[in-house]
């Protein structure tokens, strides 16, 4: 009588899911991911479809406008780095 009452007062096994070993839930997970990965390069490759590319000719003369105004930059900076360097030597001297 005793041992049934143990029986009974046992809390009931819970229920297994996903147990199939031929496929276990971490390899399903894996695929989801892998999904979402390939999901994420399709929908970039279409959004690259919807881009309008600049011609040659626009590229090259944004190219010789940056070229132009980073040697005049240029220019001015080392002006001012020999000016700066020619009036310290005098206060120096």
């Amino acid at each position: 009588r005793a041992v049934v009452q143990l029986v009974e007062q046992r809390s009931p096994k819970p229920p297994v899911v996903g147990s199939n070993p031929a496929c276990p839930d971490i390899f399903l997970e894996e695929l989801k991911v892998m999904a979402k990965v390939f999901q994420f390069f399709r929908e970039s490759k279409a959004e690259l479809k919807k881009v309008v590319w600049p011609s040659a000719q626009d590229v090259l003369s944004s190219l010789k406008v940056v070229l132009i105004s980073t040697i005049i930059i240029a220019a001015i900076l080392g002006l001012f780095d020999w000016a700066f360097t020619e009036l310290f030597r005098l206060i120096l001297k």
